[in-house]
């Protein structure tokens, strides 16, 4: 079976929560799943200041708490700022060799994995080694996630030119409404961008309300859930 990344085309596309409906699925449908956020940065915060809620609390939702917020994102800045100025920052080292020897841990007990990238697929995350690299690496497919509405099909169109000059298919697009702006061209985007892009539309997802500070009822994630199909 495959394990998959997901790479969104833009900040706040709606990212985490897909993943979390993906793998909301799988563990229903019995899969043995495993979420796994290499770098992790932000979240909402408590009046003292603490941070009490972060996009692995969505993850681990998504397997019913099984897995613990803590062992999906093992590493996490307060920030909310792209990780790889962080770690430059901070001082903090992170090897690849860290990310991928937690990767095969988690791979070895699950039938599979699902890693959220740290936003596109160009970022970099340690030192020269971008997304694209760490998909490549752990032979991980990409599934994009971008945004119903203006400009996706630009960002989607320079995401797919980027992953296939370097080759890599991605399986397919998970457009999203996650700003609920209602945006007139959404309706006929994802026609655009299967065209376009030469590629398939996994699933259209509707605004189903701002969980930037709040877990999602898990009604939430298995309604995503059954908007995608991976065909798994």
């Amino acid at each position: 079976m495959n394990n998959y990344i997901f790479l969104g085309t833009d900040t706040s596309v709606g990212k985490t929560l897909v993943m979390a409906g993906v793998g909301r699925k799988a563990h229903l449908s019995g899969r043995r799943v495993a979420m796994y956020k290499p770098v992790q940065s932000g979240g909402a915060r408590d009046h003292t200041g603490k941070i009490v809620y972060t996009d692995a609390d969505v993850l681990s939702l998504a397997t019913g708490g099984q897995q613990p917020a803590q062992n999906i994102a093992p590493l996490c800045f307060e920030p909310d700022i792209a990780p790889f100025v962080l770690m430059d920052e901070s001082g903090i080292t992170v090897t690849l060799d860290d990310v991928i020897a937690h990767f095969h841990h988690l791979a070895s007990g699950h039938d599979v994995v699902f890693v959220e990238g740290a936003g596109g697929a160009a970022i970099p995350l340690f030192g020269e080694t971008t997304a694209v690299d760490l998909l490549k690496l752990l032979n991980l497919v990409p599934v994009i996630v971008a945004r119903t509405g203006l400009g996706t099909i630009n960002h989607m169109l320079l995401t797919l030119d980027y992953l296939r000059a370097r080759g890599v298919e991605p399986l397919g697009v998970v457009l999203t409404d996650s700003a609920g702006r209602n945006d007139p061209s959404s309706a006929r985007n994802p026609e655009y961008v299967a065209r376009l892009g030469r590629t398939r539309i996994l699933g259209v997802i509707p605004n189903l309300g701002d969980f930037a500070e709040s877990t999602p009822p898990v009604g939430v994630l298995e309604q995503i859930g059954a908007l995608v199909d991976m065909q798994m």
